[in-house]
């Protein structure tokens, strides 16, 4: 805020700066909204850059999704619930690290929530594949 007055002579409050930033990020990155959208084009270039991969995005249908009248005044976007991403290559290792597995997870800080869980296996010895 101090950095806005004496760069531009304006004052601003902690929420007026806060919404700015809010409004500069969605400008230059999407919102969220039209980043979910994305989800589709992000599963079907790592399935076509990574053959053997596996990818699940599952996301909930409203009623009525897929009726031949529309219904009147009903969102029928499709809603996130979740994705799953295991590469070949995490694959093959993981198989061969079985006995090293290291889990992790965390909460997202997103106007959404949710969490994120991780499965790692370990290579100390670089005996992998490569």
């Amino acid at each position: 805020m101090r950095k806005a007055y004496t760069k531009w002579n304006v004052e601003l409050t902690k929420s007026e700066a806060a919404r700015v930033r809010q409004f500069a990020l969605d400008e230059l990155q999407g919102t969220y909204i039209e980043q979910y959208r994305r989800l589709y084009d992000y599963c079907h270039e790592l399935l076509k850059t990574n053959l053997v991969s596996s990818v699940y995005l599952q996301v909930q249908r409203p009623p009525g999704f897929a009726s031949e009248r529309p219904v009147p005044r009903v969102d029928l976007r499709t809603k996130f619930e979740s994705i799953y991403v295991c590469l070949d290559a995490c694959k093959r290792s993981f198989m061969i690290c079985r006995p090293m597995i290291g889990l992790d997870g965390c909460f997202l800080k997103t106007p959404y929530g949710g969490w994120l869980l991780i499965a790692m296996g370990w290579d100390p010895n670089g005996l992998g594949p490569k």
